[in-house]
């Protein structure tokens, strides 16, 4: 019963006040998500690449994790679901937003966007006093999603991007940045 005590005690994510350099290497690409506002406040969010939870943000944060090259599906959960879907290059950086889904209603949901290489420029110089980086504690033990978990978020983007063709085009036009 100790055990479990001192394990759930332990926080979600870590914080620094420096972030790293983004950078895709030869072997992978590197996402950035920016959320700058600090949509729905302190609330966690995790991040999943396909199943595999990677990452996770709070209100004010910057995150970073390793991509394999491909497409894949960038899931960030809170009381609603967001998702891209973005071919991935190794060597490149990909910068997505976290925004509210409505001005007037912020904590309605949450929308992820692919960032411009410039607003991720202007974020990474501008909101770097504002913005603390966060990563996984590992010492923490969080769930992956299921192959079935997967499939139904397929399922969703596949609806909304019927839906919003438009929106679909920028995130497969989006190639990411190189610095």
């Amino acid at each position: 019963m100790a055990l479990f005590v001192l394990q759930s005690c332990k926080p979600l994510l870590l914080y620094d006040d420096l972030y790293p350099k983004f950078r895709g290497t030869e072997e992978k690409a590197c996402c950035v998500i920016i959320r700058p506002s600090g949509v729905a406040g302190e609330e966690f969010y995790p991040v999943w690449v396909d199943t595999q939870l990677v990452s996770g943000t709070t209100g004010k944060t910057i995150t970073s994790f390793p991509v394999d090259p491909g497409e894949h599906f960038i899931i960030v959960k809170s009381d609603t679901t967001a998702r891209v879907k973005l071919l991935f290059e190794a060597g490149k950086e990909y910068y997505l937003g976290i925004h509210a889904a409505s001005i007037s209603v912020p904590d309605s949901s949450i929308l992820l966007r692919p960032v411009t290489c410039s607003e991720a420029g202007y974020h990474l110089e501008v909101s770097w006093y504002s913005l603390k980086y966060s990563r996984l504690n590992p010492e923490k033990q969080l769930r992956n999603l299921s192959a079935e978990e997967l499939t139904q978020e397929r399922s969703a983007w596949e609806k909304w991007a019927k839906e919003n063709p438009e929106k679909v085009k920028k995130e497969t036009e989006y190639a990411g940045c190189v610095y």
